[in-house]
């Protein structure tokens, strides 16, 4: 047999037909197969052609295989293979797909264009080059995909090449209505032409008379060839079309008037585009179309008024995309542009002010805001003037300055009256500053009208403010539940809209009560996502919030004092530049919790009482009271009983003051091992077990209060108490480690005390078993025995109830009661001298005890020895 092979049969020519024609007929009694390949939209063009293909159709045993392009999924399956990839993205695998519609040769032409520029050289990652650039539009059309989509289209009648021009200038779907207007032809005609586009594969129906190019090659070749001229006069008719039919459509009115070459209409429709797309939360696509619009209005000459509006609406968009160098371009063209309009100086400067604070340069953003302030309060504009206090309050309150925030931000609640934007901003604003200063039941009311006027507005960024702070004063309430609930909504949103500083933001919060839920892999995972957004907003402030709160968790669960000592010290030179000496505060107790931990104790008092000193006077009495806890540690570990007592009356009281629940329980818990230290077991007992009773969820380190419970009931001499203790003391640790790696569960358990004490009591009350290969009972002596004779026998060698037994002699019979009762109950007989290896005795020794229990009526056998009747 036989495979002729004959390509490209669209451009055979009439001596190739010929012969094609007389072959036909002899094929099906021959042993050969003859394979035509051809596309078929040039096939059909050609009518010679066409009709021989047909021709060849009626041939017994001849048919005919239509290739339809790869789905995404194929195609992402064959670009893995040529480019040696073992996964690839379905987002880029589709990107691909709607280049190149699926179409063999296009995908292979665009990947080997890609590869002739030397883009997938040795040691490259091709997966990754694909996908920058098909996103960043960059691969020129490879010559042979451009001849044959030239090819196809120099087949299209006058009318289908006029409404394909017109459908590859509209670049997306088009109504057939529109088509007929801009080509200036009947509808039954723009139909016929559609029908013939369709047919060849050019142009896809989507939806009711609704077309589209079929993949963006062909439309990007079809726009190139049109020349410049005409091409500007098709964006202008496809412009004024759709004011007439969808006015509506202001994004892309706007661009095809951009394209048409005048810019004034552009320039209008593209504002009012990004004003729609900011509305609709759609943040990045408000930047495009505000950014076509600034240039539009440029060339359009727009007044300074006009363009102060436009820029500020993309300043808004850009600080809500955390673009912060992009940002501060923006607030330096509308600077140009104020000193035309004074008045507008307070709003200048307050935006100003909110980027300043945003890169951590609290000391500017707090002048820039006061002078916006003043500027305000001389217009008389309550609106403005409410706005201006709020970012006023906000500079303060992230600059460690909260009691001061209070003042003005209630002045701006009063100052917002009748503006409900204003009134949201400035209730959210004083319900997080009071939550930072631990007034949380004050802070729920202005939280919870803020949301109710950013739902009523349609505000989604200021209800992700606003739930995230919920969040904050629920945990501090208790509602830990409720807390997870809203900080979970509240990164969705922001996630939604791209609002990258409030999804850091709320991820650092979150991470905390991972921390204090136990949950210490997900607050390390948390503290890492949030690390990564805050360093590439460039937001210092936040990048330090993360270091302080995640070198608390090193130092405190993981023992990793070099880390920990390196995040501290980081981030402390950041809140001493700024002011803000509650952080400062909070990075000085990591440090002497370090020191603690590494017994340099005179270094952790002085960090602790300095860094107390320092706290005084910031309204922060949670971070005050978590310094006296640790001072009262300090002390305990130092063995002054009463400086370690006296530091924990002081932190009671602030606790009674915030009514924080969990840091009462744990103080309680620390007053209990001061007592054990003291000398008073029963004090300490009482008040470890009304610890253990009165836990909540959100105790710091939970597994340490059932373990100061455990010592100070072993003390006691309450060992079942004490066993019971240590139990949940091992398994609360050993769940607060799950999700680590091997080498930081390691770390943490050998390197903080309190670990290594819990570990080394669970081992102490833990049984201590052994696995022995046994003879089954009934087997004879004398002879070796095969494997089906043997069983494997799991013993209890030690037991924590054992200790009970007062005689060392009545305690190892009791152990070797158990270990005969133990290889009975699973069909084994032990020999003396497997049960003397096993309790590390000698066989007399074994032997003698065997005796003591038949005389006590246990009729106990070993291998080789019979039960002595009684």
């Amino acid at each position: 047999p036989h495979l002729v092979i004959l390509d490209d049969v669209h451009w055979a020519d009439q001596d190739t037909l010929g012969v094609l024609t007389q072959l036909g007929p002899r094929l099906a009694d021959s042993r050969i197969l003859l394979l035509l390949l051809y596309r078929s939209e040039e096939g059909r063009g050609d009518p010679e052609v066409w009709d021989v293909l047909r021709d060849l159709d009626r041939v017994a045993g001849l048919g005919r295989v239509v290739l339809s392009p790869l789905s995404v999924f194929e195609l992402g399956d064959m670009v893995k293979a040529i480019l040696g990839l073992t996964s690839m993205e379905p987002a880029v695998a589709a990107r691909l797909h709607r280049r190149t519609g699926g179409n063999v040769l296009f995908t292979l032409e665009t990947l080997l264009a890609l590869r002739d520029q030397g883009l997938f050289e040795a040691g490259s990652d091709p997966g990754g080059v694909l996908e920058r650039e098909l996103a960043g539009r960059t691969i020129a059309v490879a010559p042979r995909v451009r001849s044959v989509i030239d090819a196809r289209t120099s087949l299209l009648g006058e009318h289908a090449r006029m409404v394909f021009k017109v459908v590859a200038v509209c670049g997306g779907a088009v109504d057939l209505g529109m088509l007929a207007t801009v080509v200036g032809l009947p509808r039954t005609s723009v139909l016929d032409a559609m029908d013939d586009l369709i047919h060849r594969g050019l142009v896809r129906e989507e939806g009711d008379n609704s077309y589209r190019v079929s993949h963006d090659l062909v439309r990007e070749v079809v726009y190139e060839s049109l020349d410049d001229g005409h091409r500007v006069e098709l964006h202008r008719r496809v412009a004024a079309a759709l004011v007439d039919i969808d006015a509506g459509d202001v994004d892309a009115i706007g661009y095809h008037y951009w394209e048409g070459g005048i810019p004034e209409r552009a320039a209008h429709f593209l504002f009012e585009a990004g004003i729609r797309a900011e509305e609709l939360h759609a943040f990045a696509t408000a930047r495009q179309h505000l950014r076509a619009a600034q240039e539009a209005a440029a060339l359009a000459k727009w007044s300074p008024d006009g363009r102060y509006r436009l820029a500020g609406h993309l300043e808004a968009v850009l600080s809500v995309l955390g673009r912060r160098s992009e940002q501060a371009e923006v607030i330096e063209e509308m600077a140009t542009l104020v000193e035309a309009r004074p008045s507008l100086r307070g709003d200048l400067e307050r935006r100003r002010a909110w980027l300043l604070a945003h890169t951590g340069r609290f000391a500017e953003a707090e002048k820039s805001a006061r002078l916006s302030v003043e500027v305000e309060r001389r217009r008389g504009d309550r609106g403005a003037l409410a706005a201006a206090l709020v970012a006023l309050g906000t500079c303060q309150r992230w600059s460690g300055h909260p009691l001061q925030a209070v003042s003005q931000l209630e002045a701006a609640v009063a100052a917002a009256r009748g503006d409900d934007q204003r009134r949201a901003e400035a209730h959210t604003e004083l319900g997080s500053t009071l939550v930072e200063v631990q007034r949380s039941t004050e802070a729920l009311p202005h939280l919870k009208r803020a949301l109710a006027l950013f739902e009523n507005l349609g505000d989604l960024r200021g209800e992700a403010e606003v739930i995230g702070s919920e969040a904050r004063a629920l945990r501090q309430l208790g509602d830990t539940d409720g807390s997870l609930v809203r900080y979970g909504r509240a990164i969705e949103i922001c996630q939604k809209i791209g609002y990258r500083h409030g999804e850091g933001v709320n991820r650092l919060n979150q991470s905390n009560l991972h921390y204090f839920l136990g949950q210490v892999a997900d607050a390390l995972s948390g503290y890492e996502q949030a690390a990564r957004i805050f360093a590439e907003l460039g937001d210092l402030r936040g990048e330090a919030m993360v270091r302080v709160n995640a070198a608390s968790v090193r130092q405190s669960i993981l023992g990793d004092s070099q880390r920990a000592m390196a995040d501290a010290q980081r981030a402390m030179t950041h809140f001493v530049n700024i002011g803000d000496r509650a952080r400062q505060g909070q990075c000085m107790e990591v440090l002497a919790g370090v020191a603690l931990l590494q017994d340099r104790h005179d270094e952790a008092e002085q960090l602790l009482q300095e860094s107390f000193r320092i706290l005084t006077g910031t309204g922060n009495r949670l971070l005050e009271g978590q310094h006296l806890r640790s001072l009262a540690l300090l002390h305990l570990a130092t063995g002054d009983h009463q400086g370690a007592l006296a530091a924990l009356d002081r932190a009671d009281r602030l606790c009674v003051e915030i009514g924080f629940v969990p840091l009462a329980v744990e103080l309680l818990s620390i007053r209990g091992a001061i007592l054990l230290a003291a000398g008073q077991a029963e004090e300490a007992l009482a008040a470890t077990r009304q610890a253990v009773e009165q836990l909540v969820p959100g105790v710091e380190r939970v597994h340490l209060i059932h373990h100061r419970h455990a010592v100070a009931a072993k003390a006691s001499g309450q060992r079942d108490e004490a066993r019971r203790a240590v139990a949940e003391a091992y398994r609360l640790l050993d769940a607060t480690l799950q999700g680590l790696s091997a080498e930081e569960r390691e770390g943490a358990l050998e390197r903080v005390a309190e670990h290594r004490e819990i570990v080394a009591a669970w081992n102490q009350f833990s049984p201590h078993t052994v696995e022995a290969l046994l003879p089954a009972a009934g087997t004879p002596i004398g002879r070796a025995l095969g494997d089906d004779e043997l069983r494997q026998v799991t013993w209890t060698v030690t037991d924590p109830e054992d200790e009970e037994v007062a005689s060392p002699i009545d305690r190892r019979r009791r152990r070797l009661w158990r270990l005969m009762t133990e290889a009975d109950n699973q069909g084994a007989v032990p020999s003396i001298d497997q049960l003397a290896r096993v309790l590390k005795v000698s066989a007399s020794t074994v032997g003698r005890d065997l005796a003591a229990l038949h005389e006590a009526g246990h009729h106990l056998a070993t291998r080789g020895q019979k039960p002595r009747a009684s």
